[in-house]
């Protein structure tokens, strides 16, 4: 350490996310340190390369300094077990309600919470997506529906845009929500740690439980970085898990008799999932059946029922690309060619003069996703149908309330 240290103390705050060298390096500025943070709360993330890079140096050091194991906060605690160490017990933040689930499940009961009531909402609120599995991979666009149609609308009421916040354990879904939700700041939880909203919504995501979601750290930092209210979206199976920190909190809600919804975002193509088997069947039973696949089959009945209301419009099914073009002077080589491939899942046409009134489409995202052969497809269809002046719907199969999507559409059209 030098001579002449450039301060008497020095205080690192959120010293379990500083890591061990940048902790070092303001340790050798000061004679003293107050070292203040969590273990409770999320670590400091080391990436991957890194920790091969110094797992490859194979080098001898005692456990409590290893870089890969420890934050600074963690490595003093390891190392220096004579430091005087006080717990900070008095809590002013959250909502005393909010706070208290953390408390009993994280901190033994240990904080004197001295926050306040400031809210006339209620301050925890949980919604359970229906039945099936909606994630994809790290994304759920049912639990971005439910936040967009269910939880915003009536938070935005109490709260201005800035005062609300929305997170998740994954980079995948705060890619998707912040494409959706341009002006509501999202974040991962890791991103979220020494940061506070009056409101927060946290998606978890998942279809099921994991280690990652099950993290009592990172559902520590989750819950407590709302103010007033948190509001949770998670599915059927993560609510009902036994012996899991959402399941404890799904009934330390039910137990303050704060409100668990059952969401009232559905789709048409829920019935596909193989939970809901008896009901598609059920469903399906008697109905025609105009395709090798449910999803088209679950459309086209759907499509049916909001036509009703138009007796001078009908529903064709499978016609090819070339049959509803005029002619191919619109089209580049490239389109051309593509046309004479491809049917339109469902053209909706006037029984009076039999001209095209819009195509609808059945998109399932597994085939249809923007990595695949099929995207590029789509997005020449798309361009082909816009120069003809064709108005288009997709139905994904991973969407919600395709009725009101159907309706608007039609509206679009002139049909009210």
């Amino acid at each position: 350490m030098q001579d002449n240290p450039l301060f008497d103390y020095v205080i690192v705050d959120e010293a379990s996310q500083v890591d061990l060298v940048s902790g070092a390096l303001a340790l050798l500025c000061a004679k003293n340190a107050v070292i203040v943070g969590d273990t409770k709360q999320l670590p400091n993330v080391i990436d991957k390369d890194t920790k091969r890079q110094i797992q490859s140096l194979n080098l001898s050091i005692t456990e409590s300094y290893d870089y890969t194991k420890h934050s600074l906060l963690s490595s003093i605690k390891a190392a220096l077990d004579s430091v005087p160490s006080v717990l900070l017990k008095e809590y002013y933040r959250c909502h005393p309600k909010i706070i208290g689930f953390c408390n009993k499940r994280f901190y033994n009961n240990q904080l004197i919470i001295l926050s306040k009531n400031t809210t006339q909402s209620s301050p925890i609120q949980a919604y359970i997506t229906a039945r099936g599995n909606h994630a994809r991979g790290l994304y759920n666009q049912r639990e971005i529906d439910v936040i967009t149609q269910e939880i915003l609308p009536s938070l935005q009421k109490d709260f201005a845009k800035e005062e609300i916040g929305i997170i998740t354990p994954y980079n995948e879904q705060k890619k998707h929500l912040q494409n959706t939700l341009k002006d509501i700041e999202t974040d991962t939880i890791h991103k979220y740690q020494g940061r506070e909203k009056e409101a927060i919504i946290l998606t978890t995501t998942a279809n099921v439980s994991n280690d990652f979601i099950n993290d009592a750290k990172i559902l520590n930092v989750a819950i407590s970085r709302a103010k007033s209210t948190l509001q949770l979206v998670t599915s059927e199976q993560i609510a009902h898990s036994p012996h899991t920190i959402i399941g404890d909190f799904i009934k330390y809600i039910r137990y303050e008799n704060f409100e668990v919804a059952q969401s009232k975002v559905k789709s048409i193509f829920d019935l596909l999932y193989k939970a809901n088997r008896q009901a598609r069947l059920a469903y399906l039973k008697d109905k025609r059946k105009i395709s090798q696949f449910d999803s088209e089959n679950l459309a086209f009945h759907t499509i049916q029922e909001c036509l009703k209301p138009h007796p001078m419009l009908d529903i064709l099914t499978h016609i090819p690309l070339y049959r509803i073009l005029n002619d191919s002077a619109l089209l580049s080589k490239e389109e051309q060619i593509y046309a004479f491939n491809p049917h339109i899942d469902f053209l909706i046409y006037n029984t009076m003069d039999k001209c095209p009134v819009g195509c609808i489409e059945v998109d399932g995202f597994a085939f249809h996703n923007a990595t695949t052969k099929q995207a590029q497809n789509d997005r020449l269809k798309d361009s082909i149908l816009a120069k003809y002046d064709l108005p288009l719907l997709r139905l994904s199969t991973i969407g919600s309330n395709e009725q009101l999507q159907i309706q608007a559409f039609l509206q679009s059209v002139g049909y009210e």
